[in-house]
């Protein structure tokens, strides 16, 4: 019963990294040459441990295993602390836009404030912090500033988006450990099973389904997607400047 529920565990596991993985990675195969030929040789590696070959030579397919599972928790390890320092970078771009909008809408609210007054007057020029300016000028800037406050709550939404994805890749990433540090253990138990008797059909089983769980690790650890690039989302949250209307500008200031 243990060997099946642990073979179900496996499938599903499997089933939802080549989802994952299916898109990032095939392209990733084509375009580079180290990582193609990395992946070639790590399939042939798991292709020549057949069920049959697992029987006849079980000692050093728990090392291969072993190997593989050790190499994976490192590149997770690497992968947890590119994501600490991606998260960091977005945290300090999403308190500089906060502290845009908090300014702009000061500023807006004071230009507003001097705009109403001038118009209701009809007296223009109008004088704004010491200085004349016309209508015109009011216009222009209210409208701009408008725009360009827009366009930082964008980044501060987009940040917000790009955390969330950060946060359920390290949930990955850790799931993938536990699942290592559960295949060592289930490594060493099989290893002391070796030292005490022949392979029997149990061990054998173990071994076996041991293969895609393994592989399963190795494959979030492989993973190229995990890391968000600053410059993939400012290019995203990026908008051209406003070009609404005066009257519905003002109108949004409040």
């Amino acid at each position: 019963m243990t060997s099946q529920r642990r073979g179900a565990n496996t499938v599903v596991l499997v089933a939802v990294l080549v989802g994952v993985l299916a898109v990032g990675l095939v392209a990733w195969y084509f375009v580079s040459d180290v990582f193609r030929t990395k992946v070639d040789a790590t399939a042939e590696q798991w292709t020549r441990w057949t069920p049959e070959n697992i029987a006849r030579d079980p000692v050093n397919y728990l090392n291969f295993v072993e190997a593989q599972t050790k190499a994976s928790l490192e590149r997770l390890k690497a992968d947890r602390i590119s994501i600490a320092q991606t998260r960091a970078r977005l945290e300090t771009m999403k308190e500089k836009a906060q502290e845009r909008v908090r300014a702009g809408q000061q500023t807006l609210l004071r230009l507003k404030e001097a705009y109403e007054k001038a118009a209701e007057a009809k007296s223009w020029p109008a004088m704004y912090e010491g200085q004349s300016k016309t209508e015109d000028w009011f216009k222009t800037n209210i409208v701009s500033l408008f725009g360009q406050m827009q366009s930082q709550q964008a980044i501060i939404e987009r940040v917000d988006g790009g955390l969330k994805t950060l946060d359920a890749q390290v949930s990955k990433i850790l799931k993938a450990e536990a699942d290592a540090a559960q295949q060592l253990a289930e490594i060493a138990t099989n290893r002391e099973l070796l030292s005490v008797q022949k392979i029997t059909d149990d061990v054998k089983n173990r071994l076996v389904s041991m293969r895609a769980a393994v592989q399963g690790v190795v494959a979030v650890a492989g993973e190229s997607e995990s890391v968000l690039t600053l410059d993939q989302l400012v290019a995203r949250s990026e908008a051209t400047v406003s070009e609404t209307a005066f009257e519905k500008a003002l109108q949004s200031i409040k």
